[in-house]
């Protein structure tokens, strides 16, 4: 999983810090650590899109942020062919 360093700040100290209060990350390079803290911000997308996996998805490709503003504006963008096929791997769904 791909972390950025807004990301694991967001996870340490941000809105999603109380997700995994246990989660520690001192070195992305380390698989362990990474894909702990790539999972839990991935809960914590699922809960702030109230259980919507794709938008959650989206979320972590795209970032949060950009995300609401296409909500805001009613634009949300196809989803990129990668999230289609994280999808497509975990929960077996196709995108129409």
């Amino acid at each position: 999983m791909q972390l950025k360093d807004i990301t694991i700040k967001d996870l340490k100290e941000g809105p999603s810090s109380g997700t995994c209060p246990d989660i520690k990350i001192n070195n992305v390079f380390d698989p362990e650590q990474n894909i702990n803290a790539g999972t839990c911000y991935l809960y914590y997308l699922i809960i702030r899109y109230k259980g919507d996996r794709l938008l959650a998805l989206i979320a972590y490709n795209i970032g949060p942020t950009e995300l609401d503003r296409q909500i805001q504006r009613n634009t949300v963008s196809k989803p990129h062919p990668y999230v289609q096929k994280v999808n497509q791997a975990l929960y077996g769904e196709r995108i129409a």
